[in-house]
């Protein structure tokens, strides 16, 4: 029988079981008697194929690529959902439409859910996560999923025809209207090695911004045998790419934006890195140690285990942009973690001491037993010489039936501090010192979480009107999401003395407020108003006058960045400016840089709702390479043009995978060119200048020498 007829015939057996399966499901209009798991009595909707195609892949419908009919293969849909009678502390719901406000029916929708204590790669998972929630969009849009009160989840969207999107951080109790485009741009990942040839396989993430209320670009996929992926109908604005393969050594995410028509591409270089080998030894009696886990960073990304010598051979070693942070590290049982920094040729050694225990138990306010409470240990450097205290050692512990725990293997060297959590219960911090002497357990006693307390309320803005897109933070411990009402609800404070805060999304706070949670009550009611900002309209255009799209757009203030991107018509909207007077700033970067535009600023600008106008002018590029002291490319320098004589104008560049560099300065002027690179600790360790350089100039090399390493300060005495 052909391949295509068998897959046919199994497609129609699935539809049979599937829609039988829904009807036995299916008891109630709205769904809410519908088993867990499920949401609104909507059946799964089928899943993305993700093995790669002969060709370019090409992000779309599974079902059409099997050569099935997609209408035909389409589940039965859901009924509509009674929006007014859904419960508005928990069921996170509402409606999607395409850009006309017509109704979407079918889209696909998951919620992925998350519950704290979520392990790392060197950890078990202590704390299972919930199975996602799937359901389809109804007839008219509509869609429920029930959510635990103060719960917040991921709610990504497909549609056939509009593309993939996600809105990041829903909470429960949110009415969302999720609105889908169907004309979009899209984004053309080209993956290829070091000699140029197509990198088959890789796996291509696109991902965009964190707002609530807004679809962001979201796609992932595999390249075809020619290096590519195709993603379309992207939502347009800003996107982060990043590529990956086990054959490959790491490689940084590359920012770019999306059209809002055609495509841009993006190009990936991936290196196969070094093969780092090494051994890992007995400290005390030098023999070697099997089974060891040995990988990159705390996070013991990409493991390899050692075998009976000890020897491990650990491939795709390199130095990227946003891998630049701790060296390789390695466990194993009956031992403190150990780490060491690769030298740029040669192996390493690993000489893995003993280390201490931990252990103790959890309570209640009641002073029964926490099952279940996940403890997070953090063992952190003290800080020296101006430099902030940095995290060498991360572990994961779990309590069992009687609330006890233990930790094993931590290092003699570090102060670790414990975080405890646990559903219904105000999460605590507490610290655990290494046992003085010979000994090799410590006893942290009994450690007693209170009863964790609602807090919940309203932001409005300055006209009191709800605001959004805004998180509320308590300081120590949780946050949440506002919703469409500008309500936040916030599970499991801890009593006692806090600051409450009105927070963007990775951003300053725009309000901050001493708060008292009573032990006994639930903290309800709460008005936080925002006060009144500064607001500018910035309009970008060129030299000739025409807009410019996809331009980032910044108000740097003494105490805080408010920042934006321009739509088709040039224009950005700065409206939540908290200081009196700012420098206004523009920058294009990514794809949508080709014509080479400089960055600009106007300074001490007082925001009052004026319009400005910011001339993005061409700009030429100096590109080279950066060296090490040993000749080797600089993959983490951080290049900047200086203009000679004037340490006001200058522009900055990152090396990239080979030590290559990129800058778009302004011509008829002279430039120095200075390069650096720092290790784990921000200090500088190399660096080298190239003087006088004008544009459009190529081929430049500048080679670093090392930086001799500053003093430690005595002392005290």
């Amino acid at each position: 029988m052909a391949t295509g007829a068998r897959g046919r015939i199994a497609g129609i057996a699935a539809l049979l079981l599937l829609a039988i399966a829904a009807a036995l499901l299916v008891r109630s209009g709205d769904g809410r008697d519908a088993p867990a798991g499920r949401a609104s009595g909507a059946r799964p909707p089928p899943g993305a194929a993700d093995a790669p195609s002969a060709g370019v892949a090409v992000a779309g419908d599974p079902a059409a690529a099997d050569g099935i009919d997609p209408a035909a293969a389409a589940p039965p849909l859901p009924p509509a959902v009674d929006l007014e009678a859904a419960d508005r502390e928990r069921d996170l719901h509402g409606v999607v439409v395409d850009g006309a406000g017509a109704p979407v029916a079918g889209a696909a929708l998951t919620v992925e859910r998350t519950r704290p204590g979520r392990g790392w790669d060197d950890e078990p998972d202590l704390a299972p996560q919930p199975e996602p929630l799937t359901a389809l969009s109804a007839r008219d849009g509509s869609f429920r999923f029930p959510l635990d009160w103060g719960e917040q989840a991921d709610l990504r969207v497909r549609a056939d025809g509009f593309g993939e999107g996600v809105l990041w951080g829903c909470p429960a109790g949110a009415r969302l209207r999720v609105e889908l485009s169907r004309v979009g741009g899209g984004l053309e990942v080209v993956v290829q090695d070091g000699a140029g040839a197509p990198v088959a396989d890789a796996l291509v993430t696109i991902g965009g911004g964190r707002l609530a209320t807004r679809l962001m670009t979201s796609s992932r996929g595999r390249t075809g045998g020619d290096g590519r992926f195709v993603a379309d109908g992207l939502a347009a604005g800003r996107a982060s790419v990043h590529a990956a393969h086990p054959g490959f050594g790491d490689a940084s995410e590359v920012d770019t934006s999306v059209p809002a028509a055609g495509r841009f591409r993006v190009e990936f270089v991936l290196d196969r890195g070094r093969v780092v080998e090494g051994r890992v030894l007995d400290a005390e009696t030098g023999r070697p140690v099997a089974g060891a886990r040995v990988g990159r960073n705390w996070t013991l990304h990409r493991p390899v285990t050692t075998d009976a010598e000890g020897r491990f051979a650990f491939r795709g070693w390199n130095q990227v942009p946003g891998h630049e942070f701790g060296g390789l590290h390695c466990l194993a049982a009956g031992y403190a973690r150990a780490e060491v920094e690769v030298p740029a040729e040669g192996p390493v050694e690993f000489r893995l001491g003993r280390g201490f225990s931990a252990g103790g138990r959890v309570l209640g306010h009641d002073g029964r037993a926490v099952e279940g409470a996940v403890l997070t240990l953090r063992g952190l450097r003290e800080a020296r010489a101006g430099i902030p205290r940095t995290e060498s050692d991360t572990r994961r512990a779990a309590t069992g039936p009687d609330g006890r725990w233990t930790q094993r293997d931590l290092r003699r060297d570090l102060r670790y501090e414990v975080s405890v959590r646990a559903a219904g219960r105000a999460g605590m911090a507490f610290p655990v010192e290494a046992p003085r002497g010979e000994g090799d357990r410590v006893d942290a006693g009994d450690w007693v979480l209170p009863e964790g307390r609602r807090v919940e309320g309203v932001v409005l803005d300055a006209a009191g009107l709800p605001a959004r897109d805004l998180e509320v933070c308590l300081s120590g411990g949780p946050d949440a999401r506002v919703d469409d009402r500008g309500r936040f609800r916030i599970a499991d404070a801890a009593p006692g003395e806090t600051t409450i805060a009105v927070c963007r999304p990775d951003a300053y706070p725009l309000l901050e407020e001493k708060l008292t949670v009573p032990a006994g009550s639930d903290l309800r009611g709460l008005v936080l108003r925002l006060p009144a900002f500064g607001r500018i309209r910035v309009r970008v255009v060129d030299p000739g006058g025409r807009p410019l799209s996809g331009v980032e757009v910044y108000a740097y203030g003494a105490e805080d960045t408010d920042w934006v991107e321009t739509g088709d018509d040039g224009l950005a909207v700065l409206d939540q400016i908290k200081d009196e007077v700012v420098e206004v700033a523009a920058e294009l970067n990514g794809p949508g840089n080709r014509a080479r535009r400089l960055p600009c600023s106007i300074e001490d600008v007082r925001p009052s709702g004026q319009e400005l106008t910011l001339v993005l002018e061409e700009g030429v590029a100096i590109t080279g390479v950066v060296r090490g002291a040993d000749g080797a490319p600089a993959h983490r320098a951080d290049v900047w043009a200086v203009v000679d004589g004037d340490e006001d104008e200058w522009f900055h560049a990152s090396a990239g995978e080979r030590g290559e560099f990129d800058l778009l300065v302004r011509t008829g002027r002279y430039f120095d060119l200075r390069a650096q690179r720092t290790d784990r600790d921000r200090r500088v360790i190399e660096k080298g200048v190239v003087r006088q350089v004008a544009g459009p100039k190529s081929g430049v090399e500048i080679r670093l020498e090392p930086v001799p390493p500053e003093p430690e300060p005595p002392a005290p005495r």
